[in-house]
Parts: structure tokens; C-alpha cells; sequence
């Protein structure tokens, strides 16, 4: 049985490839601050050569990329588009 979220809710997903287009990890948060926790432990745990880490917030089934880490480039912030704006923790939450 699937289960789809109310409309509105936002979930967090951080996701962790381990080389370009090959296998990866992910995971699904209801609370900001745990996915926040997650991404920033893997950055610690796994960050190196070519894993890419991405921060993702999802609302009504479209998801905006929030942050990236990569070994290269470091942690990338991006502004969230459409519902979904950056708060100064450079991670964004819906309605602020």
C-alpha cells in the first residue's frame, strides 16, 4: 500500500552517491534538523573523492536541492524556488 503525504507537507531527503551516476544511499526526514544532522554526519563519516552529498526538501511531490558537498567544491548552498525559501542556516523550511 503506498502512503502519499498530505498536500503541503515537506519532507527532507539526503541522499549520498558514491561515484558520478553510479549506486547511492538516501534517506526521508519529517524534521528539518534531523536531515540537517544526517547530511552534515555523512559529510564527516563519507566525505571524500568522488561522493556527492545533497540536502533535498520536498513538498507536493517536487523536491528542491538545498545543499551539496562534494570533496572538490565543499558545501554548496542553493536558494529553494517556489514555497520553499532559505532561512539564514542557508537550509530552507516552508512558510518563514
Amino acid at each position: 500500500m503506498l502512503i502519499t503525504p498530505p498536500r503541503g507537507t515537506v519532507r527532507f531527503h539526503v541522499s549520498m552517491t558514491f561515484t558520478p551516476g553510479g549506486p547511492k544511499v538516501e534517506g526521508t526526514w519529517e524534521a528539518e534538523e534531523s536531515a540537517v544532522n544526517r547530511f552534515r554526519g555523512f559529510i564527516g563519516t563519507h566525505g571524500s573523492d568522488d561522493v556527492t552529498i545533497t540536502l533535498w526538501a520536498e513538498a507536493d511531490g517536487i523536491r528542491r536541492r538545498l545543499r551539496t558537498w562534494t570533496k572538490d567544491h565543499g558545501d554548496a548552498s542553493r536558494r529553494a524556488v517556489g514555497g520553499l525559501r532559505s532561512s539564514p542556516a542557508g537550509v530552507s523550511a516552508r512558510g518563514m
